[in-house]
């Protein structure tokens, strides 16, 4: 308990730092840009909701930048995507907020892919939040079902192997009926795929493009061995995950205590 009061204090001064710079960049809008979606990723390595939605405010705030339009709309949506995500590993399962959120984030990608339907990185989001509002959802189906195939099918074409686009399809795998496609063996191996996938990706040499998805892809393949029954090699996954980013709580608080160091699990685990 003590250290994960720590923790969350340390969490809360790095991400204090972030505040500082999305604050003393604002006459130079790449620069504000890439300090906003740090503390994006920040808040959401260390499970802080206000550092999400303050930079979810920061991108609604500039979505009329001239050149940054697209990226504003994008990241707005992402933070939302986070929260909710973030609400679920705290188990803050609120139906009301998580729709108002997602209906949020969709229009923000909708607005992208009316003006920009090459871009690869609004489509892979778009495709996950559609899902998700379906499964919050199911009669939304009806209306959003062939939307949500048209952004994956799209997103495939432009990029097959995409760490994100194979991370986000294997999500679904993982929790859709399997009368809609879902399938935890295709889903393990969509994991593994994507963890791949994410090793091999290279820099894109522009700051605001998408990066994020490498800690979720270890631990939700952590989560897959662990549901085969192999805990060790779900503790080695949750353990890739919290190398490559020692504040990714999710991982190091929530997952890691669910098997023990010598690979069993633990009786008082807890999962997302």
């Amino acid at each position: 308990m003590v250290q994960q009061r720590v923790f969350k204090t340390l969490g809360l001064l790095w991400l204090s730092t972030f505040v500082f710079s999305v604050d003393r960049t604002q006459n130079d809008p790449k620069a504000s840009f890439v300090a906003a979606k740090t503390l994006l990723e920040s808040g959401y390595s260390v499970q802080d909701l206000r550092a999400i939605d303050r930079a979810r405010l920061f991108f609604e705030a500039r979505l009329k930048v001239a050149g940054f339009e697209k990226q504003a709309h994008y990241y707005a949506a992402l933070a939302d995507y986070r929260a909710i995500n973030a609400m679920n590993i705290a188990d803050q399962r609120d139906e009301k907020e998580h729709l108002a959120r997602l209906d949020r984030a969709i229009d923000h990608l909708e607005w992208v892919s009316k003006r920009d339907n090459s871009s690869v990185e609004p489509m892979i989001l778009l495709y996950t939040l559609y899902s998700r509002r379906i499964g919050l959802k199911p009669l939304s189906a009806m209306s959003l079902f062939g939307k949500m195939e048209k952004a994956r099918d799209t997103a495939r074409r432009l990029s097959p192997a995409n760490p994100r686009l194979l991370l986000v399809q294997a999500i679904y795998d993982y929790h859709a009926p399997k009368r809609f496609g879902g399938d935890r063996e295709k889903a393990h191996v969509g994991f593994l795929n994507a963890v791949r996938a994410f090793v091999k990706e290279s820099p894109s040499g522009d700051s605001l493009t998408p990066d994020w998805g490498y800690e979720d892809a270890c631990s939700w393949l952590g989560i897959s061995y662990r549901d085969r029954g192999d805990s060790l090699a779900a503790r080695q996954s949750f353990e890739r995950a919290v190398q490559a980013n020692p504040h990714f709580a999710w991982a190091r608080d929530v997952l890691l205590p669910t098997v023990l160091p010598n690979g069993m699990s633990s009786s008082t685990s807890s999962a997302r």
